[in-house]
C-alpha cells in the first residue's frame, strides 16, 4: 500500500528540467518556465531525472507541445530559413540533422577567373 501512495506521489510531481545554454547547466525548470524563456529552442539539450543523456528538446515528447504554437525564434545570426524536412521525423533521441549551405560567392569569382583564362589564352592565339 505505501509503494502506490509512492508511485502516485511521483507521478503528480512536476517535472524539473535542467538545460545547457552557452555550455552551462542551468536548472531546474518546470515546463511553463521553459515556454517562457527566450533562450529555450528546439535545439536546446534537455535532461530530467530518468534520462540516460542529454537529448535536443525537440525529440521529448513532453516538450514537443512548447515549440507547436511558433514561437521557436531563431539562434542569433541564423537566417537560414525554417525547412520542414519530412526525414527528422524518423530520427531517434540524440540524432540530429546538420544542414550545411555553403555561399555562392567564392564558386562565382573562380568561374569569372576561369573564362577570363580561358578568354585570353583564347586572344593570345587567335591574336592576328
Amino acid at each position: 500500500m505505501k509503494q502506490m501512495q509512492k508511485t502516485s506521489t511521483l507521478k503528480s510531481q512536476p517535472s524539473e528540467w535542467f538545460i545547457i545554454v552557452e555550455q552551462k547547466q542551468e536548472g531546474p525548470f518546470k515546463i511553463g518556465d521553459l515556454k517562457r524563456d527566450p533562450r529555450f529552442t528546439p535545439d536546446t539539450l534537455v535532461w530530467r531525472k530518468g534520462f540516460t543523456e542529454w537529448t535536443p528538446a525537440r525529440f521529448v515528447p513532453e516538450l514537443q507541445d512548447l515549440f507547436k504554437d511558433g514561437n521557436t525564434s531563431p539562434k542569433d545570426g541564423d537566417t537560414s530559413p525554417n525547412v520542414q524536412d519530412p526525414d527528422r521525423t524518423n530520427l531517434s533521441p540524440g540524432q540530429a540533422i546538420l544542414i550545411l549551405q555553403q555561399d555562392p560567392y567564392p564558386f562565382l569569382l573562380w568561374l569569372l577567373l576561369f573564362l577570363l583564362i580561358v578568354l585570353y589564352t583564347l586572344y593570345q592565339i587567335y591574336e592576328p
